[in-house]
């Protein structure tokens, strides 16, 4: 009798302990279960704090594939998510940035694992190209080696586009400052040709040969000075095409010069 209380003293308590232990197991499920959901939701809010940052964001992995793209990303340069995701990023950029990324950037990347304000062009939808400074940092595995790279894209057409044309107005007036200094230097020495062929024209008859000869001297000298008058009187820059060379300085349109004088170019 003594044997049988035991025994079923023993199973009561093996039952309680079964018991415990699934409310142990329960509360762990429970606890993955929340746990889970927390991940799910950091995930979740990542990805959409990812997505809807104004900001142009990708992320590559270890082969140069895309992986993630932010909306800013896709509206700057017209593509669909679809289009992107899953092909390489060199192929958005343009011929002379994809050279520049896999000859340099790409390689010093890999050991530093990160970069900062790469100047890259890439290639949008419609053809059109922007001008945008890359930074960009990597993750890596166990053995060091980079599985996937997170990076930030600032546009700066606009900026670039900015300093170009200043640029461009700074050569302009330089110019325009040298073209002033040249005819202040050239009007002296014109004036003293001048003279001295009006003299000699006094001393030879209109039948001599040498006086149509001084004649041509003194209509150069008028042509010169009116080219000098031009360029006094130019406040822009303009150019044209003109047979073997790229451009050519056009001093007729640029200055306020009557138009019916011949065009003159320098």
């Amino acid at each position: 009798m003594e044997d049988e209380d035991k025994t079923n003293e023993q199973l009561i308590k093996e039952l309680d302990e079964a018991r415990q232990k699934i409310i142990e197991l329960k509360e762990k499920e429970a606890v993955r279960e929340v746990i889970e959901g927390a991940l799910r939701e950091i995930k979740e809010r990542y990805r959409s704090l990812y997505d809807e940052t104004p900001a142009m964001l990708h992320s590559i992995e270890s082969r140069g594939v895309l992986v993630s793209v932010s909306n800013q990303w896709l509206k700057t340069l017209g593509y669909d998510r679809r289009e992107v995701i899953g092909h390489k990023l060199i192929e958005f950029l343009t011929e002379e940035s994809r050279s520049y990324a896999e000859e340099v950037v790409i390689p010093e990347f890999l050991k530093t694992g990160c970069c900062k304000d790469i100047p890259y062009q890439f290639m949008k939808r419609n053809g059109d190209t922007i001008d945008v400074l890359l930074s960009a940092s990597c993750e890596r595995d166990k053995e060091g080696n980079v599985v996937r790279s997170f990076a930030v894209l600032l546009d700066v057409t606009d900026r670039n586009r900015a300093e170009e044309e200043q640029r461009h107005r700074q050569k302009s007036q330089n110019i325009l400052e040298v073209a002033g200094t040249i005819c202040h230097e050239m009007n002296q020495p014109m004036q003293v040709i001048s003279g001295y062929t009006e003299l000699l024209l006094m001393n030879f008859a209109e039948d001599d040969p040498i006086y149509a000869k001084l004649i041509i001297i003194k209509n150069q000298i008028h042509r010169m000075s009116s080219i000098t008058r031009k360029l006094m009187l130019l406040n822009t820059c303009e150019y044209r095409d003109y047979v073997g060379f790229s451009k050519i300085f056009n001093i007729h349109n640029n200055s306020s010069q009557d138009n019916k004088q011949p065009e003159n170019m320098i």
